[in-house]
């Protein structure tokens, strides 16, 4: 389970890669605003677990071969054409958000695309299930998302447009 035989080394190759994984664990919830983190693929044991006790046991216990950890950007998941839930809604443990987002543990990536300038990304899962991650308009500063590959950054570089 954590024996990974490859590196990655861009985001070309981690969207690449991504295609086919499973997604395993997805952390959001209370305190963490519209903020989540997607673990795909492999389980690689952590050194030291985290102490969180909000985690579940595997959570603490294991990192994700791939890792997408949403912090600046707006969200949504649909189902079809449906929106599910979107990076503004009730995060509690029963609200809509974690309900939306559940759905997609135990579903595979279909396939992953850069949708504009700004790093906005489509991830389709199994089953007709989509990720849209929106991207910030006219942030230069700031990643829309940061991808992980076994626990090391990977660039993810997104042209801006320069016009803006």
């Amino acid at each position: 389970m954590g024996d990974i035989k490859y590196t990655v080394n861009s985001a070309d190759e981690f969207y690449e890669r991504l295609v086919g994984k499973c997604c395993w664990s997805i952390i959001a919830g209370p305190g963490t605003g519209s903020m989540v983190s997607f673990y795909f693929g492999g389980k690689i044991r952590r050194e030291r677990p985290l102490k969180n006790s909000t985690l579940s046991l595997e959570q603490r216990q294991f990192d994700g071969e791939f890792v997408i950890f949403v912090k600046h950007s707006e969200w949504n998941v649909l189902h079809e054409n449906e929106i599910i839930c979107t990076s503004n809604d009730n995060n509690e443990k029963n609200g809509k958000m974690l309900y939306g987002l559940n759905i997609l543990v135990g579903k595979s990536i279909v396939f992953a695309r850069i949708t504009n300038e700004y790093g906005g990304l489509n991830l389709e899962f199994s089953e007709n299930w989509f990720l849209n991650l929106i991207g910030i308009e006219n942030n230069t500063d700031l990643d829309s998302y940061s991808l992980f590959h076994s626990g090391k950054l990977i660039p993810n570089i997104v042209k801006k447009n320069e016009n803006h």
